[in-house]
């Protein structure tokens, strides 16, 4: 079976390469923060789409949603925020605590 094209090419400036390769390195990144770092490193090395989901585990529109915001993003942002989660729509959840004391498991 032939190879599907590329759909989004990334050619990273070498300072952007180091960044994600010391992002990698650190024992503190978060692991969805790592994955997408790999996406956009073997993307980078010619990987295809198909092999770097299979070697990840995810959907392959999952690689390509995120080799193509990393590609929108990273000007303005820079290419470590460019693969961060942006702010989600809607009102954010309210966890503050509750006036009696009790948590909310327990009025369940």
């Amino acid at each position: 079976m032939a190879q599907k094209p590329y759909k989004h090419i990334i050619e990273l400036k070498n300072e952007e390469s180091k960044e994600l390769k010391r992002l990698l390195r650190s024992g503190k990144t978060e692991r969805r923060l790592a994955e997408r770092a790999r996406i956009i490193l073997w993307a980078e090395e010619g990987l295809t789409v198909d092999e770097t989901a299979k070697r990840l585990g995810c959907s392959g529109q999952t690689v390509l949603n995120w080799r193509r915001d990393f590609l929108a993003r990273r000007e303005e942002e820079g290419p470590i925020d460019a693969l961060k989660d942006r702010p989600r729509a809607g009102r954010p959840r309210d966890f503050s605590p509750r006036a009696d004391g009790a948590s909310q498991s327990d009025s369940l």
